[in-house]
């Protein structure tokens, strides 16, 4: 096992700049631990660690110029070893840190996911004034009056003259086409009491929906009445032919239903044999009798 005070310059010139890329790594997570809400523990945890690794890298340089000055007896792999763990160490801090940020409730994690949002939000206090509104509810807005909102009465104003959309409650067409729905609540939870909360939300894609839906359906009740008043005509003209059947003399009533004079044809009227009279004046008392009976 080499100690070293014993390894060559080269050694130990790699083993220094080993513990110096070590150094920096620490320092850089300290500093990323520091711009986060990491516990306290930790910070004093890893800072420690940093002067720890600073003061072993000054003395393994010193050590490696004045060897008799500055004995360093412990193993070269032990200070290998030191460095691999050290740097382990920072970037699984590293990892971790993140993921508590990323999981961690701020205010600028709850602002970043409130202008993630596709429908608009904002809050007003007791005096109306806006203390947090998203960005696409502030984009509705602008797109309006050209302004950002200072206050929550300048929204409703601007939705306000808007044209209305009549297939929906408080819903309103935007100059570009969209559709949007309001809502405006007066908050009374603990901490929340008097504050105004206002919504917008775009139900473009589901107005158009319901207007095809409605014109579909006029089309089919125009379609339906069409229909009821040609049975109804029908019918009518089968009521009339009845009569006239009934009513009409045996020998001027022909198998189909026309009288003789109205299949008349080039050469005339055709004659009617006695066969065909007779059968039909059977049909038409069958008729009768079913009627009267």
């Amino acid at each position: 096992m080499t100690y070293f005070t014993d390894a060559a310059f080269g050694t130990g010139e790699a083993l220094c700049g080993l513990l110096f890329i070590t150094v920096i790594v620490q320092l850089l997570f300290c500093l990323y631990q520091y711009g986060t809400e990491s516990s306290r523990r930790r910070r004093i945890v890893n800072a420690a660690l940093l002067i720890a690794l600073a003061a072993l890298m000054s003395y393994a340089r010193a050590a490696l110029h004045f060897p008799e000055d500055y004995p360093l007896a412990v193993p070269c792999a032990v200070l290998a070893l030191i460095a691999a763990v050290a740097i382990v160490h920072a970037a699984a801090g590293f990892v971790r840190e993140y993921r508590e940020s990323r999981s961690r409730l701020t205010p600028d994690s709850i602002r970043q996911a409130l202008d993630d949002l596709n429908s608009g939000i904002c809050f007003a206090d007791a005096d109306g004034r806006i203390v947090l509104i998203n960005r696409a509810m502030a984009d509705l807005t602008s797109g309006i009056t050209g302004s950002y909102p200072r206050v929550i009465g300048e929204i409703d104003d601007a939705v306000r003259s808007l044209p209305r959309a009549e297939a929906a409650p408080s819903a309103y067409r935007t100059p570009g086409g969209s559709v949007w729905q309001t809502d405006t609540e007066t908050l009374s939870a603990p901490g929340l009491a008097g504050f105004t909360q206002m919504t917008a939300r775009d139900i473009t894609e589901l107005y158009e929906t319901n207007e095809r839906i409605i014109a579909e359906n006029e089309k089919l009740a125009e379609a339906n009445d069409k229909t009821k008043q040609m049975y109804e005509r029908l019918s009518d003209r089968i009521r009339e032919q009845e009569i006239l059947e009934l009513n009409a003399p045996a020998g001027q009533i022909l198998p189909c239903g026309r009288s003789r004079e109205s299949r008349g044809g080039a050469d005339g009227p055709r004659a009617v044999s006695a066969d065909e009279q007779a059968r039909h004046v059977r049909v038409q008392r069958g008729r009768g009798l079913s009627r009267h009976g």
